[in-house]
C-alpha cells in the first residue's frame, strides 16, 4: 500500500514536469533550465531510493546518450575547454531528457503522452497565431519597400541589380529577422514544430469523434501549413513530404497500392505548387537552390551575391575540410568553430563569413568535426535505433517524428540550440521508452 501511495506522489510530480515542458515553445529559457534541472534532480533521488530493475533497457539508454558522451570525451584533447564545456552545456538536454525518461519509464501512460503531445500543439499554434496578428499590425514596416539602409549595406544603393527578386530578398530577410526577433525563435525551429503540430493535429482528426475538434484540427492545420510556406522553412516543408508519405505507408501497411501512393504523391506536389504560385518569400526561397552554381561565395566587394544557398556552399566545403584532417578524433567540441573560422577566413574569405559565426548547418557534419569517426557513427546508430523501434511498433507517429527530424538534420545543427534539443531529446525519449509497459501506439 504504500508502494503504491509513493508511486502515485511521484507520477503527480512527473506528469506536471512533463506536461509544463511540454509547452516549451512558449516557456522562457530559464523555465525550461528549471523543469530541466528539477526532473533530473527527482530522477537522481528516485534511482537512489529504489532498486530499479533496468533489464534490456539499458542498452537503449546507452545508444540514446552515447553520442552525448563521446562529446564530452573530445574534451580531453580539444584546446578551448570553456568553449567545449559551454557547447555541452547547451546540448545538455540531449543526455538529461534520455536519463529522465528511462528510469521513470514506469510513470509514462498513453494519456500522458497524449496530454504531452496536445499541450506541445497548442503551444505551437499559440505562437504561430501570435506571429499572424502581431505581423498584421505591422505590416506597414514588414513589406516596405527597401529603406536606404538595407540597399546601402548590402552594397545595391547604386547597382543595376535592384530587380524584383533583390527587393523580394529584401523583404524576406526584414520578415524572418522580425518574427525571429518576436519570439526568440529562428524560422527552421519553428518549422520542425510546425510539422511535427500538423502530424498530432492529423492523429487527432483519425482518432477523435468529435466534429467539432475535428473541424478545429483541419483549420489549425491550414493554417500552419500557409505559415509554414510564409516564412519559408525549406528543410522542415521537405521533411513533412518526405515523413508523411513514410509513416503514411507504415500507418496503411497492407492497404497501399499503386493508387493511393499516387494520389498522396499528387496532393504534396499540388499543395507544394500553391505554395510557390502563391507565395513569393517561398518561390524565392526554391529559385534561389534552383539558380544558384556549385560555387563559393566571392571574396570581393560584390557582397550582394552572397545567398543562403552559396553561403551554406562554402560551410560545407569547410566543415569536410576540417573533417579530412581529422577523421579518426575530430578536432574537438571546443575547437570546431574556431577551426571553421580560419577556413571560412583564410580560405574563402568571403565578407558574409566575417559577419558572424556560421556552424557546420549539418548535424553529422558536426559530430564527425567535433569527435570524430565515432561521434558520427554513434549519432547514425541512435538515430537509425529509433527508426528502428518506430517501424517495429508501427509507430506511424513516432516514425514521422524521427524522419522529419533527421531530414532537417542535414541542413541545420538542430542541437546546438535550446529549442531544438530540447524538441527532439523530449519527444525521442517519451516515444522510445513508453515502451517499458509495451504501450505501442500503431497511430
Amino acid at each position: 500500500m504504500i508502494n503504491r501511495l509513493l508511486l502515485l506522489k511521484n507520477y503527480d510530480k512527473f506528469s506536471l514536469l512533463v506536461l509544463l515542458l511540454s509547452a516549451f515553445p512558449i516557456l522562457p529559457y530559464v523555465f525550461r533550465s528549471i523543469l530541466l534541472i528539477t526532473l533530473a534532480v527527482l530522477t537522481i533521488i528516485h534511482v537512489f531510493k529504489t532498486s530499479d530493475n533496468t533489464g534490456n533497457f539499458n542498452k537503449t539508454l546507452l545508444i540514446t546518450i552515447l553520442p552525448f558522451l563521446i562529446l564530452m570525451l573530445s574534451l580531453s584533447y580539444t584546446e578551448d575547454i570553456n568553449k567545449g564545456i559551454q557547447r555541452l552545456i547547451q546540448m545538455m538536454a540531449f543526455f538529461v531528457l534520455p536519463f529522465v525518461f528511462y528510469f521513470n519509464r514506469h510513470l509514462i501512460t498513453l494519456k500522458l503522452i497524449d496530454w504531452s503531445l496536445n499541450i506541445f500543439a497548442v503551444s505551437v499554434v499559440a505562437l504561430v497565431l501570435y506571429q499572424c496578428v502581431y505581423c498584421l499590425y505591422f505590416n506597414e514596416i514588414i513589406f516596405s519597400e527597401p529603406s536606404q539602409l538595407e540597399l546601402k549595406n548590402l552594397n545595391l544603393l547604386n547597382s543595376n541589380n535592384l530587380n524584383e527578386n533583390a527587393i523580394n530578398q529584401i523583404k524576406l530577410r526584414r520578415f524572418r529577422k522580425f518574427v525571429t526577433e518576436i519570439t526568440d525563435t529562428h524560422t527552421t525551429y519553428q518549422g520542425i514544430w510546425i510539422i511535427f503540430t500538423i502530424a498530432v493535429l492529423f492523429k487527432n482528426i483519425l482518432k477523435r469523434k468529435s466534429a467539432v475538434l475535428k473541424s478545429l484540427s483541419v483549420f489549425f492545420s491550414i493554417i500552419l501549413i500557409t505559415w509554414l510556406f510564409i516564412i519559408s522553412a525549406r528543410g522542415p516543408l521537405i521533411g513533412l513530404i518526405l515523413a508523411s508519405i513514410a509513416s503514411f505507408i507504415l500507418y496503411k501497411k497492407g492497404q497501399i497500392n499503386l493508387k493511393i501512393i499516387t494520389g498522396l504523391l499528387i496532393s504534396l506536389i499540388l499543395v507544394f505548387s500553391l505554395g510557390y504560385k502563391a507565395i513569393p518569400g517561398f518561390k524565392l526561397k526554391v529559385d534561389e537552390v534552383l539558380n544558384t552554381k556549385l560555387e563559393l561565395p566571392t571574396s570581393g566587394n560584390d557582397i550582394y551575391n552572397f545567398n543562403s544557398t552559396n553561403v551554406r556552399y562554402g560551410i560545407y566545403y569547410c566543415s569536410i575540410e576540417v573533417i579530412k584532417k581529422n577523421v579518426f578524433l575530430g578536432v574537438g567540441i571546443g575547437d570546431l568553430q574556431k577551426e571553421l573560422n580560419s577556413c571560412f577566413h583564410n580560405t574563402i574569405g568571403a565578407k558574409v563569413y566575417f559577419w558572424r559565426d556560421f556552424n557546420t548547418h549539418n548535424q553529422f557534419l558536426f559530430f564527425f568535426a567535433s569527435a570524430g569517426i565515432l561521434g558520427v557513427i554513434s549519432f547514425i546508430f541512435s538515430i537509425f535505433a529509433s527508426i528502428y523501434f518506430a517501424i517495429t511498433w508501427k509507430d506511424s507517429l513516432f516514425l514521422f517524428f524521427i524522419l522529419s527530424v533527421l531530414i532537417v538534420f542535414l541542413t541545420e545543427n538542430v542541437l546546438s540550440r535550446s529549442d531544438g534539443v530540447i524538441f527532439y531529446s523530449f519527444f525521442n525519449s517519451l516515444m522510445l521508452f513508453k515502451t517499458a509497459f509495451k504501450i505501442n501506439d500503431s497511430n
